[in-house]
């Protein structure tokens, strides 16, 4: 290939290497780059920009001799990635008509982009592919029969699809993470089970309103194989509320139990049982700690019977509609429960979800997992910084760095015996200054975020000149 250019041209030439045709080495243009970059740092602190979150600029490093943490080459990578990210160029374009280079291999190469930059693309993917998705079931309900929309939906009532084939507005079709409602979120005071004989229908509340909006087990609500991730995210949650539930009723029926023993005793031997108020009273408690628990149960069966019915729609091929693609075969795809004796284990799946979905509830998972995770930065020898954070914060931090120890062991069940103070940091590589610096990039991030959102909300000031 380079027989085949010929002889090089270069832009810039020494004309004090006696022939004036060689090109100018590093050592010569390092003073000239750095007045340069130095002059340009000088021009932006004089007008006052700075990064979103009002952090100075700095092109060379302050108090050092001619120290340059951008070389001169970072211009050519700096516009090439400018004109393929931002301006959206074609790179075949960019690659022959700007850069100059013999293979769009060699563009790519030159195409940097960081963390923050795919993750907004990448939200950004998501959300067009929703919206797409929306699109494509709101316009197949308008018009489809009751029979093709039991066989593309998986719901848990007869009344989904009745309702779905009468409300034929665009309007009435409501999406979420979970599926569809296609009563426009409302009629949840009447989505539960039938009360009374068929003749005179009524019917209760959805379990849980009006408190919530328990979807999964409403007569009304719609489904199906597009919507298995946000399903299968309810069920995590709800699990770990279930889990967390079931210790709460545990242990007062303990006490409970404990208590009916003193009072069949006191009665073998005829003495006054003198804690009945506190009998009664646990009593009460342990009841209605009881409902609460049964109504997570039937939310997770709920919830796992469409996502069982959703596999199947997506297993059947003479099924119309929207498939899941997989690596392999239909058959391939399932859905599997895994047995965790670490409960930090469905708190970390928990606040994973919480940032893809929105409506997850993770206070509670947030909170404990901060908690745990200051107890392991404290046992390899770092101060705790989770517990100084708000909670939006202390999510996307959590995240971090249990994404930053998965990445050394390969899954989360490899993270756990490090994140639970049984195994140190160091057997995996992972320095003090690695897991500190992941901690202030995602702080600083949050900072630029709160910047961006600020400004956006922020109308824009005009200047009036006054007349006098």
């Amino acid at each position: 290939m380079l027989a085949q250019r010929g002889s090089a041209c270069f832009l810039f030439r020494d004309p004090t290497d006696g022939e004036g045709d060689k090109p100018l080495d590093v050592h010569s243009l390092k003073r000239v780059w750095y007045k340069l970059l130095a002059k340009l740092e000088q021009r932006c602190t004089d007008r006052g920009e700075t990064l979103d979150d009002g952090t100075p600029l700095h092109f060379v490093n302050p108090g050092s001799d001619m120290a340059i943490p951008f070389p001169l080459h970072a211009l050519r990578v700096s516009l090439i990635s400018y004109f393929i990210l931002d301006l959206k160029l074609p790179i075949a374009v960019v690659s022959k008509m700007i850069a100059g280079h013999a293979t769009i291999i060699m563009t790519l190469y030159y195409t940097k982009f960081g963390k923050t930059y795919m993750r907004e693309v990448l939200r950004e993917a998501e959300k067009h592919e929703l919206e797409a998705e929306q699109a494509n079931h709101r316009r197949f309900l308008q018009d489809a029969t009751f029979e093709q929309v039991s066989q593309r939906f998986a719901y848990v009532s007869d009344d989904a699809v009745r309702t779905a084939i009468q409300n034929r507005t665009a309007a009435a079709f409501v999406f979420d993470d979970k599926g569809i409602c296609p009563n426009g979120a409302t009629l949840c005071d009447v989505g539960g089970e039938r009360i009374g004989a068929e003749s005179h229908s009524h019917f209760a509340p959805v379990p849980g309103f009006p408190q919530e909006r328990n979807c999964t087990c409403c007569r009304f609500f719609l489904t199906g194989p597009a919507f298995l991730p946000g399903l299968i995210a309810h069920f995590n949650t709800v699990s770990e509320k279930t889990h967390r539930q079931s210790e709460r009723y545990s242990a007062l029926q303990d006490k409970l139990t404990d208590l009916e023993d003193l009072l069949r005793a006191a009665e073998r031997e005829n003495q006054p049982f003198l804690r009945v108020r506190e009998l009664d009273q646990l009593n009460k408690y342990t009841e209605a700690e009881a409902l609460i628990l049964n109504k997570y149960l039937n939310d997770l069966q709920a919830t796992n019977h469409l996502i069982q019915r959703s596999i199947q729609i997506a297993k059947d091929r003479t099924t119309d509609g929207v498939k899941l693609v997989a690596k392999g075969s239909m058959a391939d795809l399932k859905v599997g429960f895994i047995e965790s004796q670490s409960v930090l284990h469905q708190l970390e799946v928990v606040c994973e979800n919480a940032v893809i979905y929105p409506d997850i509830d993770a206070g509670f998972a947030t909170i404990r997992r901060a908690q745990m995770l200051d107890a392991m930065l404290r046992y390899n020898g770092m101060d705790p910084v989770l517990m100084y954070l708000d909670q939006e914060a202390k999510l996307l931090v959590g995240n971090a760095v249990m994404q930053l120890i998965q990445v050394r062991t390969g899954s989360i069940k490899g993270a756990l015996p490090y994140a639970e103070c049984r195994l140190k940091l160091k057997e995996i590589g992972l320095l003090k200054g690695q897991v500190l610096n992941e901690i202030a990039q995602v702080k600083a991030q949050i900072l630029l975020d709160h910047a961006k959102t600020k400004r956006a909300l922020t109308p824009p000031q005009e200047d009036h000149d006054d007349a006098s």
